[in-house]
């Protein structure tokens, strides 16, 4: 496998590498796990809607119904809704300037913690 290391950005705001609003998209179609923090192993059954939970691997499984509706899965290659990051709040820039900079290669001081600008 070759991994290829990238920039997700720059400071000038040119996204590289796009986040989306996975949290929306996939709530269309599947439910809350209330309690998931309590189990450790999900092996999915047969379509991918269920799955047979358990804690540990020697426990009982319990069988969750993960889909909203009974429906397949959409096996199109869709991607949800870009997201467009804001960036930091004015705060936060201060704090990385004033605080973190001093840490911070010189470098990489006008990347990692500029000198804040003004909104």
């Amino acid at each position: 496998m070759n991994l290829v290391h990238s920039s997700c950005g720059n400071e000038a705001g040119e996204v590289c590498v796009p986040s989306y609003q996975w949290t929306a998209f996939l709530s269309t179609l599947f439910k809350k796990f209330v309690g998931i923090e309590q189990f450790q192993y999900f092996p999915f059954l047969e379509d991918g809607s269920v799955a047979a939970c358990s804690a540990d691997v020697m426990e009982d499984e319990v069988i969750c119904n993960l889909l909203k509706k009974s429906t397949k899965l959409p096996l199109s290659n869709r991607f949800s809704v870009e997201k467009k990051l804001a960036g930091l709040d004015l705060k936060r820039q201060n704090y990385l300037y004033r605080e973190i900079r001093e840490f911070v290669s010189d470098y990489d001081k006008d990347t990692m913690a500029p000198k804040p600008s003004v909104v």
